[in-house]
């Protein structure tokens, strides 16, 4: 059990960081922050230091509450959530002003080694297939899956909204003890009970096509959007945002049989948390070992490749089927009867006629001489 107390203040100055790099690891900055390298305390952190535009959006106050929540939880609850999540430490000020937030670095198991030598950090799109290299097994994507979805019940025991959940925030690793994930970007979750908001909601292009950008964060939208991280997953396919039929009945034929009545109820209703709360005990337990399941189905409907964050694509809503402008009209076999209405020889027939007419021709004319 963690032994760490208190701080006598969750405010750093940002002067009094030490900046260092760390050049055998890869950091992944990009939205509204920029990620470094400090150390506080004789211990290394990241420094989320906000951008700008974002900076302004910030309130002050419910990021204080949301760094001193973590700092009040009992020892056992802290040391759970630090499991979970990286929750910032600190605030950290520089002008009189809020700038950021200092983060712990995940465990070392939830990066990866690149080909250069380099770690980065393993996202849970990191389960997925790419061209020419195949994704993980589906036993191993639902013991992952699971454990998400008992960190995210976990938190919405404890009057937490995830709020921005998505692939690229949940890292995963099946090394060490067994599968495990750790949540990122937590100065986006959000609680009524215990600081609000810090921010304005936003949502990348892909979720806000599941839950709008301007719905307040809710129990209900975190496991709606829940619902569309593991139909990604389980359907192998990143930029899935609504289910046709034939992408429903490969979800069901990739979860084993007994989890299919919940998939079912969760197709109706994503919002359900019964169903959740079931298949996370019964997901959360697998080893992540497990062979694929034998009566897995590809959807006819796959959209392959990885869209980053940002990008402008929007799939057309409806089944998966070939829309009628784009279906051939074919000629009907010979000696298959006409459409009523249609008159006058084909013209095929015709031509054919023709040319067996000249053949004959040429031969007469070749045996007379």
């Amino acid at each position: 059990m963690s032994s760490e107390r208190p701080p006598a203040g969750i405010v750093v100055e940002e002067e009094l960081l030490q900046r260092h790099d760390a050049p055998d690891v890869v950091l992944l900055s990009g939205g509204n922050a920029v990620l470094d390298w400090h150390r506080h305390q004789g211990e290394d952190q990241l420094y989320k230091r906000f951008r700008p535009e974002h900076r302004e959006l910030i309130d002050e106050r419910a990021l204080l509450l949301l760094v001193r929540w973590r700092w009040e939880l009992p020892a056992s609850e802290r040391d759970r959530l630090d499991r979970l999540a990286a929750w910032p430490r600190y605030a950290v000020r520089a002008g009189g002003r809020l700038t950021g937030v200092l983060v712990p670095p995940a465990a070392d198991r939830f990066f990866t080694r690149r080909r250069d030598g380099r770690r980065t950090p393993r996202p849970l799109h990191g389960l997925l297939g790419t061209a020419g290299r195949p994704g993980a097994p589906t036993g191993v994507r639902l013991a992952v899956l699971g454990r998400l979805i008992r960190a995210v019940r976990w938190l919405h025991a404890r009057d937490v909204v995830v709020n921005d959940l998505q692939p690229e925030n949940v890292l995963f690793t099946l090394d060490g003890p067994g599968p495990a994930v750790h949540l990122v970007d937590c100065d986006s979750m959000t609680s009524a009970r215990h600081w609000g908001r810090v921010a304005p909601v936003t949502a990348p292009d892909l979720m806000a096509e599941v839950v709008p950008a301007d719905v307040e964060p809710t129990v209900a939208t975190d496991l709606t959007k829940l619902m569309a991280v593991v139909a990604r997953v389980l359907l192998d396919v990143p930029n899935v945002t609504n289910l046709g039929t034939a992408d429903r009945d490969a979800l069901l034929a990739a979860v084993p049989p007994e989890s299919r009545p919940q998939v079912r109820r969760l197709l109706v209703d994503p919002a359900d948390p019964g169903p959740w709360d079931a298949l996370g005990a019964r997901w959360g337990e697998l080893p992540g070992l497990l062979p694929p399941p034998p009566a897995r189905l590809p959807s006819p409907a796959r959209r392959r490749g990885w869209l980053p964050p940002g990008y402008a694509y929007r799939p057309a809503l409806g089944p998966p089927v070939l829309p009628q402008r784009l279906r051939v009209h074919r000629l009907p076999l010979a000696g298959a009867a006409r459409p009523a209405g249609r008159r006058g020889p084909t013209l095929l027939p015709v031509l054919g006629l023709g040319a067996l007419l000249v053949v004959l021709v040429l031969l007469l004319s070749v045996g007379s001489r």
